[in-house]
């Protein structure tokens, strides 16, 4: 799973290479707040919305795992981060 997470990552940076140094590609700042039974987890997270949705999906799992969190709050982060990105990129093309 590690090298299938860096792999991403490594394709992700190279997507903005072309950007001119000290300019930031397009980004969004995703809030995430979770609930599940006695567990809460709240971030922010600035994030490429142009992203594939499997590094949502890595991200999420690796978070859980890393705090010890249920493993079905992954699947709760992936949701809001995915629906945030959606509403971020339907901005950028002025459709929200």
């Amino acid at each position: 799973m590690v090298a299938n997470v860096t792999r991403q990552i490594e394709f992700a940076l190279d997507k903005f290479k072309g950007y001119r140094e000290g300019v930031d590609p397009p980004h969004a700042d995703l809030e995430i707040d979770v609930r599940l039974g006695e567990h809460r987890f709240t971030d922010t997270v600035r994030w490429f919305p142009l992203d594939p949705v499997q590094m949502i999906d890595a991200f999420a799992l690796q978070t859980v795992e890393d705090l010890d969190l249920p493993v079905a709050m992954a699947d709760m982060i992936s949701q809001q981060m995915r629906a945030q990105c959606a509403e971020a990129n339907a901005r950028a093309l002025g459709q929200g």
